[in-house]
């Protein structure tokens, strides 16, 4: 993102946005020192804002990933390999209490009269991690299971499949993952018998949810 002179305008809109976000906002200047800090970034962090204008960002960075994050910062301003603006990823946030709580941010780098600024808008990502654990927790009991057991989102996409069932229907999961079971059985070289004991799995599937 760059802002001109023709952008200057937009500027009266573009932080009482940010500023209004439910989403952490954090803006850092070319030095690494945190220029804007919104209410919502306040609730996440658990610092008020007058304590982080002026500092460097590394006081938000959890501190087992300090050490490390001066130079992962150099080499991103340098377009290195590890450059992550424009991408959403998962982090583990350190509160200034010392609690971690997952986050999801995203990364924009943003350009002003020849300066280099990184603004990061930063979530609550807790819930949905939660169930991510909890997803995997039911794959690693489910995989040692006998039976064949597949796990559907709520579009009926498979996103999970136990070692009996590849070993019953020849399908792992990096083939069977976004299919729709139906798919299966509309395969011509679909075995017969696979196919009567597939629609038996999804029937039951259907029963149990």
């Amino acid at each position: 993102m760059k802002l001109t002179d023709a952008d200057n305008a937009a500027d009266g809109i573009f932080f009482p946005a940010l500023e209004q976000n439910m989403m952490g906002a954090v803006l850092i200047n070319e030095n690494n020192e945190v220029m804007f800090f919104n209410p919502a970034a306040e609730k996440l962090w658990g610092y008020k804002r007058e304590e982080v204008i002026g500092n460097n960002i590394d006081m938000l960075i959890p501190r087992d990933l300090r050490p490390a994050h001066p130079e992962y910062i150099r080499h991103n301003r340098e377009g290195g390999k590890a450059r992550v603006e424009g991408m959403s990823r998962e982090l583990q946030l350190e509160k200034k209490d010392g609690s971690k709580i997952w986050t999801r941010f995203a990364l924009s780098k943003v350009s002003a009269e020849g300066k280099v600024y990184y603004l990061a808008l930063v979530r609550d990502a807790s819930v949905e991690m939660a169930q991510k654990e909890q997803t995997r927790q039911l794959i690693i009991a489910v995989d040692h299971l006998d039976r064949p057991v597949i796990v559907l989102d709520p579009e009926r996409h498979i996103v999970q499949c136990n070692r009996a069932f590849t070993e019953m229907f020849g399908y792992c999961i990096s083939e069977a993952s976004g299919m729709q079971p139906d798919t299966l059985l509309n395969i011509p070289e679909f075995p017969a018998d696979n196919r009567i004991r597939l629609q038996q799995l999804l029937w039951k599937t259907a029963r149990d949810q």
